[in-house]
This record gives C-alpha cells, structure tokens and sequence, in this order.
C-alpha cells in the first residue's frame, strides 16, 4: 500500500461543507434599489436567471463578488446612490453534505470602506470579516472568479487553446481545472519575451546585442587606458585646490544655516499675533459640541421629512373623512338580499323551463307516432286471418300494450330457442368435418404404407458423420495455414528490403541473405574507440578551421587598422626615426669633439651648423612624440599586435597540419576494419545505421525461419484433413498430393469438404424421410379408430338437437316445423315490438316529470313574488293556473324584474366594498405616517442628544457655534503647523520665547548683511571650481582618462541593463517551467479522475457523437487527448469549434466535480455561456448542469430565452428554477428590500397583479433616470 493510501487511511476524512446563496439583497447598487432574489429552492438547485440584453449580469456579477469579497476602492457602482451609501447583502447557508453536521447560517450586509465593511442584517452591528471566510473555505476574490466562475469569454478561449494546440493533455487539464482559457497564450507570450531577451544564437535580442556592445567597449577602453608621462605638478595644485574649495564651502554652509534661521524668524514674526488670538476664539466656543460634517444635512432631512409626513397625514385624514361620507351615501336595499340565492336559482332555471314545456309537446307528438308503429308492428305478426276485433283492440293505448305483453315469451325459452337455433349449423358442420377426416386419415394410411416399402437405409454414414464432426469447419484450418503462408512472404520481402539496404548483394536472394547474417563484424569496442577517435580528430581539425578563419579574419583586421593609423597619422615618426636622429646627433657631436683642435673656423661653422641641425631634428621628433605620443602608441601597438598575428597563425598552420594527419589516420583504420568484415565502410553515423539494419535482418531471418516451419506443419495437417475425408468417402487418393502447393491442398480440402457435407445432408435426408413416413404410417393406424369414435358422437349430438327443437317449437303452436332462421326473426321482431313499448312508457315518465317540475318552478316563482310584496303580482296570482304555459310567461317577468333589481344591490354593494378597501387602505397609510412620526421623533431625540439641546430651534444656534469651533480649531491647527515648520524641530513654545523682544528691521539687516557675504563667498567658490576643472582638463589631457571614464561609465550602465536584462530571463524561464511542470503534475494527479468525469460529460454535451475520451502517447512520451467517435479517434485540436468548446466545457465541469469531492462546495457562477452551442447541444449542457446542482450551486445569467423552453422540454420541474427579468421600473424608495418572484413553470408564465393607486412622495422624471437592471425588474 502507498503512502497517501496509508495517509488517508490514518486520517479521518473531514466532512466537506456545502455553501449556497439563500438570498441575495441588492439594497444600493449600481442603478439597483431594494430588490431581492430568493435562490433557496432545491434539491436540484440550478437556478437559470433570465433577461433581455442589457439588464444588468455584470452588475449582478459584482455584486455577488462585492458582497462575497469586498467592494474595490474605486467606486464604479456609486453612479445612482452614493460611494458611503452602497449596500448589497444577503443570506448564506453552509452545511455538511451527509446532512450529519449541523446548519450554518449567515445573513450580512456590505458597505463601502476600508475596514469594519461587513454588518449584521440590521446595517449596525459589525461581523468579522473570518466568520465569512469560513463560509467560503478560505478561498480568495481571484479563486472564485476562476474556479467558480464560467463565461463565454472563457469558454471561447478555452476551445480556442484546444484548437491551436498539439491536443496536450497536461495543458488542456491545467487550462480547464485552474479556469484560464488563455493559459496557451500566456505560456507563448513567456516564451516569446524570453526570446526577445536571449537567444543562443542570436545577434538581435537585448541580451545578445548588450553582450556585443560590452566586448566593444571593453576593447576601446584597453586603447584609451595609456598610463601618463608626468602629471605630479598637476596633480598637486589639483589638490591644493580642492582643499582650499572645501573651506570655503564649509563656510558658505555656515552662513547659510544663519541665513535660513533669520528667514525663519522673519517668517514666524508676523504668525505669533494670529495664532494668540486663534487660540483665544477658540477658547471661547470650546464648549459647543463637535458635530458630525454630515450633522446639517441630517437635520435639514429631517426637517424636510417631518413636513412632508405631516403634509402627507393631513392629506390622509382628510381623504379618509371623503371616503366616510361616500360611503354613508350608498344606498342598501336588505330586502332583496335575503332572498339573493332563490332570485339567482329561478333566474338560471327559467330558460331551461321554457325549453322543458316546448320538449314536452315535441315528446307528445313523438308518443303519437311510435304507438302507430307498434299497432302496424302487431297487424305483421298476426297469423292466418286477422279478426276484426283485433283491428279494435288495437287502437285502444291500453289494449294495444295488453296485447303486447301478450305476446311476450321466457327469457329462457328465447334463449333455449337461440342457443339451438345457433348450434345447428355447427353441429352438421361438426358431423360433416369428422365424416371427412376418417376418410382422409384412411386414405393417408395406404400411402404411407406403400413409401415405406419403397425407402433405402444408407451405409458408412457414422464414419463420415464423425470425421466431419472432430474436423469441424475447414476454413479456419486453411486460414490459419494462409496467414503463416503471408507471414513468411511478408518476413521474407522484409529481409529482402534490408538486405538491399545493406547494399551488399545486389541479388538478394536466400543465399545471399544467409550469407549477410553469418557475417563477422566488428566489435562494439572496436567501434567506439574508432569513432572516438574519428571525433576527436575530426574535432580537432574542425576547430582549427575555425581558429584559422578567426586568425585569418583577425590579421585583415590588424592590416586595415595598422593602414587607417598609417594614413591617419601621415608623416609622424617612428620610434626608429627617433633613435637613428639621436645617433646622428651624437655622431656629429662626437666628431666635433675629436675635431675641436684640427678644424678651421669655416669647417668648425659648417660642423657647428649640422650639429644644431641634428639636434634641432631630434628634438622636434622628441617634440612630436612628446605631443603625439597617444597616436604613435597605437600604431605601434597595431603593429606589434599584427606581427604577433603572423607569427600564430604560422603556428597555427603547423597544429591545423598534425590534425589533418591524424584525421586521415583514423580515417584509414576506420576503413580497414570494415574492409576485413567485407563490409563497403562510409561515415561512424551511417554505419551505426547500418549495424542497427544487420541486427534487424538477423532478427527477421529468424522469424522467417520459425514462420517456414509453422507453416509447413500446417500444410501437413491440411494433407492429413484430406486423407481422412477421402477414407470416410471411400475415394482413392493421389500419390502426388504431397508434392501440391498450399492453394492446391486448400483447394482439395475445400472441395472434399464440400462434397462431404453434401453426401452427409443427403444421408440425413434419406434417414429422415424414412422416420418420418414410419412416424405417418403409426400416426394413421392410432387415429382411425378414434375418428371413427367421433363420428359417431356428432350424429348423436345432431339427433339430440332435432328433439329438443321440436318440443320447443311446439309451444309456438305452428302449422309446420319452422326453420331455424325463421324462428329468430320472428323472436327479432317481438324483441323490437317489446323495446317500442319500453320507449313509449319512457317518452309518458318524462312528459309526467316535465309537468310536474314545471308546476313545482311557478310554485316557488309565486312565493317569491308574494315575498317581495308585488301588488300587481299578488292580484293576478289567482287567474295562474299551475303548470300553465301562459302563467309561466307572465311569472318570467316578475323573475327578471326581481333580478334586475338584485344586479342593482349587487352593484351598489360592489361600490360599497371598494369604498371600504380604500378605507382600509387609507387606514394603513395613517399607520404608516404615524410610524415615520414616531421614527422621526426617535430621529429628533438622537440629534438633540448629539447637540446637548432639547429645542428644535435651538439645533440652528448649536450648529452654528460648532461650525465656528471646527474653523476656529482648524485656523490653529493650520497657524501651529506653519510655527512648526519655521521652527525646523525646535520646541514650539522655545521658538516663541526665542523671538519676544526682536525686531524685524533688525532680522532684516543682519540677514541683508550675511546674504551679501555669503554672495562674495560663492563667487569666489565657482572661480576656484572653474580652475578645479580646467586642472582636471588638463590632467585628462595628459593621460587620457576622459575617454577612459566615459568608457567605465558606459559599461557600468550597460552592465546594469544587462543584469536587469538577465534577471528578466530568468524570470521569465523561470516562470515558463513552473507553469509547465505545475501542468504536468496536476496531469499526473488528477488525470484519471477528470478524464473518467469528463468521458460523461462530454458524451452528453455532443449527444453521445463522441462516445469516450482516449489518451495516447506520441514523440517523447508527450500524452495527447483524443475523442473516439463511431470507433476512430479524433485529435483535440482537430475537432470543430463547437465539439472543442463542448470538450473545454466537459472537463471544466469535471473537475470542478473532482475538486468538489475534496473540498467545500461553492455556488458556480455562469454568464450566458451557451451561445455557440446549438439547441440539441444546449439541452444537453442545461442537463448536465441540473446534474451537477444536486453537488453545488447553479447559477445560470442568460438573455435567451428558448433556454428556458430547452430546460422545460429537457429537464423535470424540479430539476431547475427560472427567474424572469421584466421590463425595467424606475428606482422605488423603500426601508426593506423587496423579494423577486421565481417561475417554475416558464411555459405559462403567471400575469401581474394590478397594484392598486398608493400616495408616494413625488418621484423624479423616470424617462431621465438609468434603467434598472438584474433584480429591482422582478415583479413583487
């Protein structure tokens, strides 16, 4: 068992914690005011949020960011209501999810600040900013956008990433698990800056090129660096100077610390006065209190509020007394109320009545004509003569149904005479049937008797049957025997393509195979040390080219630069010139020395002459090289530079020479070492292709052996197959079937096989037919005497019918024996007659009941009319008869008289209700105001205490001398700070003491004295400054160093650009290899896992186009993702853009699962992600999102609105939860925020409540306010 198994077995699992948002309260952001969405449904807590464009999910986004995390210092939301009033909250609930621990609840609000932001619900007491922390995990602002945060932004770029990538599988699990769809980007953008930077063999970036800059100038500064001749003199008086400079500036800083403190007490002279009597102003209003800056608008809204409810609660009271008298006005008819419910009942009967009295006359008609049918229906089914009395009976409705009950028979007679009426035809069918079926089962026994004698048994069919059952089927025989056939053609062709590039015979046959595979071939060590040695010599050689290309091109560089010194300096001497006109001046001296006593005065001048000529020469070139001595180094110093050129590369010609030699010398053993093995020899790296090519030929030629012997033992069992299907068939085999190639015998095989099996199915046959004309012939023998049996039941049964109809035809009292069929229709037509007669006593019943309803209606209409004390009515009443249609219509007036009169009470009662809502709700107003009195009050009582009065007009006087105390102290604050300042550290009141008794016009004329002074001073100062510098003029002059310190002072900044340069690289590699290795390891440890998540998702986000997700490994080990579609494997970056988009989705959800299931779950914010996708897609992603809410919170923003249909068609009722976004209302004031309305039904979406007309202070001109957006568009 690992480590981390033991670790988590050691460990008890902690308990993951659910977090979701119970509510969310925008009470004062952004265009919002006091609106509230409620997102606690669950169990399936996906909640899909819904809204045109432009209603605000941004602003809803930083809310829920502002609330969570903070609100930033800049106030971008504090464009409707101000930054200190910003307020968003809400309700979160954190909870374990096995359900064992117990609920967490937090309901806080946020406001803007710096410290102290996060209050209880009622915007006054302070919560820790850890209880929150705690609520979400620990996890910061930056953490929740990325990880629980998914937009189409991110979605797009993550495709995108997939697409221009290789399909990585690291990089696409970090780019989804860490929530940055550019991380391709970011990671190109690394290494483009680093590459900007350095390259190793480049000459343009930064680095490179500070690099070639440096070595220039390091070149230049060893030029400019010659050590000077005599600059002691110099050097002294430079120092002299530099003492006598740093006196006199010392001095100069002494006087101006004097200056400066004369200043000072200038300055603070005329501040004493001021500040003494600030301080006794301040003295005087010290007892008024310290007011808030907000103290005066607080009072003038409270004044300005405490008029307007006061205006607002006359205007009520005065409304409610209208309200009052309307109501008294209204007129109340009690009378017609009590009998409300009969009026309505006889008014909704009276239509049906008359309708009932016109039925009536129809059914009375109806009656008259089914009664002559009946009597027309009896003259059919007399028999024989009809009697004249019949005819009189007939007419008579009471004889005419005594005469047809007369003719009713037993239920069981009729269906005594019914059921045999119905077997006849069954029975003789059944007689017939048998009759038949015995001739035919006779008939059948003499055939099969007779193909019995007829049949033949077939012989050796056992032997053929069993060898065809152990042999089984042919082809997998043959197969098996052709596949190691292509398999020794295909290890052969092999061999041979080796052998070709072996490029040893060019015939490649067997012989020539075998004998490349017997060859001796070098050792290994043999082969390493000569191809050691061939490097190393080729090396040698290699770098001695380039050391000569080097010299060469450093000597033409020497060359032109000592021909640039020559033409630049012109004539100037050479160090020769100096010493040969120096020898030829001492020459000339000593001569005239040895020649002093000898030579005559003319002799003497002309020597004396060329004396001073030599000398004059060689001091003037002593002279040049004194003043040019810079120049004629240089050139010196090229020339020197290019004689030492010559004389290395002369050397250098030598060593490139011995290279050479031993490069041919290993050439030479190389060659001869594989000439011995009979081997054609080319380059170390050819021939390591070449033994690596010998060995695979020798690894193939023994498989080609062991695929021969394979295949020859399957040829001989394929011979053995036909020996033994040919002694089953008893056929003669061929003495040269040995001799037969594979298709041959394949061919054999198949075609004995073949007639094998068709001589085996005809046996079969044959056995078959015989068994079954034996099993026809035993069949035949057991049936007849049973057919004979039942012959003779079925006459018996035909018999028993015959008797029993007679007796039952007979009680008919018939002439003749009737026919079955003739029988039925006359019971068919005494069935009807019946059935006529039970329609005319129902047509009678109703007639009566419609009579009888109809008397009990003008009943009940004449109590009424009695009741309401009709006069008119009440004189009639006795001329209606009952049941009358006449008395009928004359009672439907007094019905819609009495209801018009109840509509009328129905109506003034509806007014009178109306009245009263108003009353009520005028009622609650006054509630209302006399709340925000009594508030108001509270809000007086707090700015008297905060004021220390208890007047109202003394808040004005209080305010005043609190204002005055503020800029009496701040006109203080501000004179100290300036005493302060002048005082330059000293103690204040030292600093004042200091000054009592001085003057100013003295201050002034000391400080004029002192700047005079400390003028002269600094003149002379930037005199000697001006000599310091032309001393060190003169002293860069001699040796050179101003050149040299400009150099140094280059290549300190270049150094200093080239480490900034050089930490930024490695900053920027530094971060590339975090960024790779930090993807690989969290593929290693979460790749399993997000794959295996992903696989479902992904399967479901494409509609199971794509089936699984497969990883493969290619160059280097590098692991690729790939999806499997119908069985073929498409790349990642090879999908189309809305499958790469699905694939980023699925494993950005799948290991947000993952991390999810070690961690505390946080709610998922998505931003209309979806807009790519097509419906079926849509759906599908709306599934996996419910899916995904039984684990953590859902919560979709979108502006299409077919998703909701998509989630309706898709998902069950529970499994989502819509919230519509309305037009936008202007901005409502309010105390507590108002709760939005969730639709979980969006197919009918419920219609809005009329609000009934409420007084509200005037609101400004909605068409210029912003529109409202997200939550404060729900409707309440």
């Amino acid at each position: 068992m690992d480590r981390s198994s033991n670790d988590r077995t050691a460990r008890p699992t902690a308990r993951r914690q659910t977090m979701i948002i119970e509510r969310l309260d925008l009470i004062a952001f952004g265009h919002i005011t006091n609106r509230s969405l409620d997102l606690s449904a669950g169990p399936n807590r996906f909640h899909l949020i819904v809204g045109p464009n432009e209603s605000g999910k941004s602003t809803s986004l930083r809310a829920i960011s502002s609330w969570l995390f903070g609100m930033a210092t800049r106030a971008d939301d504090a464009f409707l209501h101000p930054a200190a009033k910003l307020r968003v909250g809400g309700r979160l609930t954190s909870f374990s999810s096995d359900g064992t621990g117990t609920q967490k609840v937090l309901e806080c609000i946020r406001r803007r600040g710096r410290k102290n932001t996060l209050r209880g619900a009622d915007d006054q007491a302070e919560i820790a900013d850890s209880e929150l922390a705690q609520m979400l995990g620990g996890i910061d602002e930056a953490t929740f956008r990325s990880r629980f945060g998914l937009s189409h932004e991110e979605l797009l770029l993550g495709g995108e990433q997939i697409l221009r990538g290789e399909g990585e599988l690291g990089e696409i699990l970090f780019s989804a698990g860490a929530g940055i769809g550019r991380l391709r980007e970011i990671y190109e953008q690394l290494d483009s800056e680093a590459s900007e930077r350095f390259k190793r063999t480049g000459k343009t970036p930064t680095i490179n090129n500070s690099l070639q800059e440096l070595d220039e100038m390091r070149r230049r500064l060893r030029e400019a660096q010659v050590p000077p001749a005599e600059f002691a003199d110099l050097q002294k008086q430079l120092a002299e100077k530099e003492t006598q400079i740093q006196s006199w500036r010392e001095e100069s800083q002494s006087l101006a610390q004097q200056i400066a403190q004369l200043k000072s007490a200038e300055q603070a002279l005329p501040l004493i006065p001021r500040w003494k009597t600030a301080t006794q102003e301040l003295s005087s209003v010290q007892d008024a209190p310290m007011l808030s800056d907000d103290f005066p608008d607080r009072r003038r809204e409270w004044e300005q509020e405490q008029k307007s409810t006061i205006r607002l609660l006359q205007t009520l009271q005065q409304n409610h007394a209208a309200l009052t008298e309307q109501l008294k006005q209204l007129g109340h008819d009690e009378s017609i109320g009590l009998f409300e419910s009969e009026i309505v009942t006889l008014y909704r009967e009276l239509p049906g009545r008359e309708k009932a009295e016109g039925e009536k006359e129809t059914l009375r008609q109806s009656l008259a004509v089914l009664e002559r049918e009946m009597r027309s229906q009896l003259h059919d089914l007399a028999f024989g003569e009809v009697p004249q009395e019949f005819d009189q009976q007939v007419t008579d409705p009471d004889a005419l149904m005594q005469q047809v009950d007369s003719l009713q028979i037993s239920e069981s007679q009729r269906a005594k005479i019914q059921r045999l009426a119905s077997e006849y035809e069954k029975l003789v069918q059944q007689r017939d049937d048998a009759s038949d079926q015995l001739d035919q089962a006779k008939r059948e026994l003499t055939l099969a008797e007779e193909a019995l004698a007829e049949s033949k048994t077939p012989t050796q069919f056992q032997l053929l049957d069993r060898t065809l059952d152990e042999m089984g089927a042919p082809e997998r025989w043959i197969e098996a025997a052709r596949r190691e056939q292509s398999q020794v053609e295909k290890l052969a062709r092999e061999c041979q393509t080796i052998h070709r590039r072996l490029k040893l015979d060019p015939s490649s046959d067997d012989d020539a195979i075998q004998s490349a595979v017997e060859l001796s071939l070098p050792t290994q060590s043999q082969l390493t040390d000569l191809t050691q040695d061939l490097d190393r010599a080729g090396k040698e050689v290699m770098l001695c080219q380039q050391r000569g290309q080097e010299l060469q091109q450093t000597l033409a560089n020497a060359e032109e630069k000592i021909a640039s010194l020559n033409a630049d300096a012109g004539d100037l001497p050479t160090p020769e010139d100096l010493r040969d006109a120096r020898q030829h001046r001492d020459k000339i001296i000593d001569a005239m020395k040895q020649d002093a006593g000898t030579t005559s005065a003319d002799q003497w001048a002309a020597q004396l002459a060329a004396a001073e000529l030599a000398i004059h020469r060689a001091d003037s070139i002593a002279d040049i090289f004194q003043s040019q001595h810079q120049s004629i180094y240089r050139r010196q110093a090229a020339q020197n530079n290019l004689d030492q050129l010559r004389r290395q590369l002369s050397e250098h010609d030598s060593v490139l020479a011995t290279a050479q030699a031993s490069l041919a010398q290993a050439q030479e053993n190389w060659q001869s070492i594989w000439q011995a093995a009979g081997v054609p020899a080319s380059d170390p790296d050819t021939m390591r292709s070449w033994i690596s090519d010998h060995q695979k030929l020798i690894e193939h030629f023994a498989e080609l052996q062991t695929a021969i012997a394979e295949r020859d033992q399957s040829h001989a069992q394929l011979r053995q197959a036909i020996s033994r299907l040919q002694q089953a068939l008893e056929m003669v085999g061929s003495d040269n079937s040995s001799k037969d190639s594979l298709e041959q015998t394949s061919t054999n095989l198949s075609r004995l096989h073949d007639v094998a099996l068709t001589q085996r199915a005809e046996h079969a046959q044959q056995l078959k037919l015989r068994e079954q004309r034996e099993n026809k012939r035993n069949e035949c023998r057991t049936e007849i005497p049973g057919l004979e049996s039942k012959l003779q039941r079925r006459q018996s049964a035909l018999d028993s019918w015959d008797q029993q109809w007679d007796e039952l035809t007979a009680s008919l009292k018939l002439t003749t024996k009737p026919a079955p069929q003739d029988a039925l229709s006359m019971m068919d037509s005494i069935t009807q007659l019946i059935g006529q007669k039970k329609q005319r006593d129902d047509i009678s019943l109703r007639i009566a009941s419609i009579s009888k309803e109809t008397d009990a209606f003008v009943r009940r209409a004449i109590r009424l009319r009695d009741s309401l004390d009709s006069p008119d009515v009440v004189a009639n009443s006795s001329t209606i008869p009952s049941g009358d249609t006449a008395g009928l219509t004359e009672l439907a007036e007094t019905i819609n008289s009495a209801h018009e009169r109840l509509q009328r009470e129905q109506r003034a009662r509806s007014a009178r209700d109306e009245v009263q809502q108003q009353l009520s709700q005028r009622e609650r107003e006054l509630a209302d105001a006399n709340e925000q009195l009594e508030r108001l009050a509270i809000t007086q009582q707090q700015l008297f205490d905060e004021a220390h009065c208890s007047a109202p007009e003394e808040l004005g006087d209080v305010e005043e001398r609190s204002r005055r105390r503020i800029l009496a102290q701040s006109k203080v604050e501000d004179l100290q700070s300036q005493l302060d300042h002048w005082a330059s550290g000293q103690d204040r009141e030292s600093f004042i003491e200091s000054l009592q008794g001085q003057q100013p016009a003295m201050i002034a004329e000391e400080l004029k004295q002192l700047t005079d002074k400390k003028s002269e001073l600094d003149e002379r100062l930037s005199a000697s400054q001006k000599e310091l510098w032309s001393l060190n003029q003169r002293l860069d002059a001699i040796n050179g160093s101003s050149e040299a310190s400009k150099l140094s002072q280059q290549m300190q900044f270049s150094l200093g650009k080239l480490q900034r340069e050089s930490e930024e690289y490695i900053r920027l590699r530094l971060a590339a290899a975090i960024l790779q290795r930090a993807m690989e390891h969290y593929r290693n440890q979460n790749q399993e896992p997000v794959l295996r998540e992903a696989e479902s998702f992904f399967a479901t986000l494409t509609c199971d186009e794509y089936q699984s997700l497969r990883v493969d490994y290619g160059e280097g080990d590098k692991p690729s993702l790939f999806g499997v579609r119908d069985g073929i494997d498409v790349p990642a970056n090879r999908m189309s853009t809305g499958t790469a988009d699905a694939l980023y989705l699925a494993l950005r959800l799948a290991s947000l699962k993952h991390q999810l299931a070690h961690a505390n779950a946080i709610p998922l914010i998505i931003d209309d992600c979806l807009i790519q996708l097509d419906d079926r897609r849509a759906a599908a992603a709306l599934k996996v999102f419910s899916e995904l809410s039984t684990t953590t919170q859902v919560i979709l923003f979108t502006h299409h609105d077919h998703l909701v249909d998509l989630a309706s068609e898709t998902l069950p009722d529970d499994g989502y939860h819509v919230h519509r976004l309305g037009e936008a209302s202007s901005t409502a004031s309010g105390s507590s925020a108002r709760p939005a309305t969730s639709d979980p039904k969006p197919k009918k979406r419920p219609a809005r409540k009329k609000a009934s007309p409420k007084a509200s202070p005037k609101k400004p001109d909605e068409s210029l306010s912003p529109p409202d957006t997200l939550f404060d568009v729900f409707s309440p």
